[in-house]
């Protein structure tokens, strides 16, 4: 019956006080054990808070961060400690990868993201195979480990070094990952949708993550964030799910670009827009010449039909 109130702010400085606090910088993310690879979640948190609250807690931390986890928590061979005890200081193994190190930090320190990156790299091109159509693959020498189901399955980790493929701009080494897992992960395409059943929801999660991104899409985000117009614009609030597929919803401003599929049927379905100007009139504009004209009400939505067959694209604009 004890409550604990919590918002962004406490959190990100509960993530700060335990970095100052601890001996190693990095802390313990369960009683004694100091997981690196959770430690690079939690200074990306702060790299994000920063942006938005323009904080400086990151700066503050960096350096001697940095500084604990190459003396202490890096091996003679460069590579990062996947475990080490907070109490005695023994390291014991743990499965862990260069490419996810390189991953999170790339959002606070790139330099150090891409001397990781490197070291990942020039592991896995002994495992780049090629299957019996001469693609390529990824060839692990043993069955690789789920942290989100705690089953021994490769499909997280090919969708792991997907995800850090792309984010350094190797779009053939993510796409050799994810031809590995559509060969050995139950890959399953039902109503337009796209999963693997032998892979946990994280993996399944960090599939749709490596098929999205592109280079520094993560450093971009938490540095950066979404463009201005993003916040002002028209946004897109009702599509019922998996009925209609959304593969894109920007504006810039004061327009809408909506790319839309169906997902189980072909069809009429209902789509509901919102942040419009009161009163205001809009055109839809389709990708095959058709026009419809749309008029805000007067809470700035509107909810109209879309005939949805195959990739239908439409861009919303304000009647002058």
């Amino acid at each position: 019956s004890t409550h604990y109130k919590h918002d962004a702010g406490t959190i990100a400085k509960s993530v700060l006080d335990n970095f100052n606090q601890s001996d190693f910088c990095l802390y313990p993310c369960e009683p004694n054990w100091i997981y690196p690879i959770c430690n690079h979640n939690g200074l990306a948190s702060l790299v994000a808070y920063d942006h938005v609250f323009e904080t400086d807690y990151t700066e503050s931390i960096l350096d001697r961060w940095l500084y604990n986890l190459r003396t202490e928590l890096t091996g003679p061979n460069g590579e990062v400690v996947g475990l080490r005890s907070s109490y005695t200081g023994l390291e014991f193994k743990f499965t862990g990868s260069e490419a996810g190190y390189a991953l999170q930090i790339n959002s606070a320190f790139p330099t150090r993201a891409w001397r990781q990156w490197a070291t990942a790299r020039a592991d896995l091109e002994y495992i780049i195979k090629e299957d019996d159509n001469g693609e390529k693959r990824i060839g692990f020498p043993v069955t690789m480990f789920d942290f989100g189901n705690y089953n021994t399955d490769n499909g997280l980790a090919f969708a792991g070094i997907a995800n850090a493929a792309h984010e350094f701009g190797d779009n053939n080494l993510a796409e050799a990952a994810l031809h590995s897992l559509d060969l050995d992960c139950g890959r399953r395409l039902e109503d337009g949708v796209l999963s693997y059943d032998t892979v946990s929801n994280m993996g399944n999660l960090f599939h749709v993550q490596a098929r999205t991104r592109r280079r520094d899409d993560w450093r971009n985000t938490l540095t950066q964030g979404p463009a201005a117009s993003v916040f002002e614009g028209p946004i897109l609030t009702g599509a019922p799910y998996p009925d209609v597929l959304v593969a894109k919803a920007f504006s810039d401003g004061s327009d809408l670009q909506l790319v839309l599929y169906p997902g189980k049927e072909p069809g009429p379905q209902d789509i509901t827009i919102e942040r419009l100007k009161v009163g205001q009139e809009y055109t839809l504009n389709f990708s095959e010449d058709k026009t419809q004209t749309i008029t805000a009400d007067s809470a700035g939505t509107s909810t109209f039909s879309v005939e949805l067959q195959g990739r239908t694209a439409i861009h919303m604009v304000p009647n002058s």
